[in-house]
């Protein structure tokens, strides 16, 4: 009986000290990996932490334009003032004339004949040269020759009497062409986008952000028929930013807006 009594005590020792261990077992519990985008599930395999760029806004913006003038002596005068004019009757609604970071850069140009001088009186004649080119300068979107004939006038007068003739025509070759281009060639999407911000995340807020809006320019910069990418708008608090593209229309017939979303969609840190 004694013996029969130690060796059951010595099998409870056994299932004691071999049943249980000093290690807690895990299941299912989750780590982050260095770059804290990854889950690594300690009981074995891994779960990707989902996070994707979403299109939260899309809008069509007007084309830029910069407008300058170019003359030598008394025909840069008439130049400036062209410009001058030209600039206060554009359309809100055609095109926003601009100095910096423009999308078209329209060039007036003029030239002055001398026809007849009768002592102060002169008779002149105006050659007025508009286009419209891309910043770069390598590519030409319209061109226009614009004559005027004087009449005798006296002094000054002699040149500016072509200014409200000239810059009526110009304006309106100016508009019927920026229309036509925006309806045929070139469109303009303002995109605003969500910025992924992964829960269990350890990368400060402020360098993902950063390292995404950098990843969504390259993405869209890389598009096919995308003449320019603007990064307009950046809201650390909404996570959002906003970029705006140029872009050729026959590229993209139905617009940018999807095709830019999937590209940039699966952008995660």
């Amino acid at each position: 009986m004694k013996k029969l009594f130690l060796l059951l005590i010595a099998f409870i020792a056994v299932i004691f000290l071999f049943g249980c261990s000093t290690t807690p077992r895990v299941e299912g519990a989750t780590v982050l990996s260095k770059d804290g985008s990854r889950q690594v599930n300690l009981a074995g395999g891994s779960n990707e932490v989902p996070a994707t760029v979403e299109v939260l806004a899309n809008a069509k913006d007007l084309l830029r334009i910069a407008i300058v003038g170019k003359g030598k002596g008394e025909a840069a005068g008439l130049s400036s003032s062209i410009v001058e004019a030209v600039k206060g009757g554009m359309a809100a609604d055609v095109a926003r004339v601009v100095e910096r970071a423009y999308d078209m850069k329209v060039m007036i140009s003029t030239e002055l004949e001398l026809v007849d001088v009768d002592g102060e009186y002169r008779r002149l004649n105006a050659l007025v040269k508009v286009s419209i080119v891309s910043p770069d300068g390598n590519r030409t979107y319209g061109t226009n020759a614009i004559r005027l004939k004087g009449v005798r006038k006296l002094g000054a007068a002699a040149v500016s009497q072509f200014e409200a003739p000239a810059s009526e025509v110009v304006l309106k070759w100016l508009k019927d062409s920026i229309m036509r281009i925006v309806q045929e060639d070139i469109d303009v999407a303002v995109i605003t986008f969500k910025l992924p911000r992964p829960a269990l995340s350890l990368e400060p807020v402020g360098e993902l952000d950063a390292a995404n809006v950098k990843a969504i320019g390259g993405k869209l910069n890389g598009m096919k028929g995308v003449m320019k990418v603007d990064c307009i708008m950046q809201n650390v608090e909404a996570a959002t930013c906003g970029y705006r593209l140029l872009y050729r229309r026959g590229t993209y017939p139905y617009g940018i807006v999807n095709e830019a979303a999937l590209l940039v969609r699966e952008i995660a840190r």
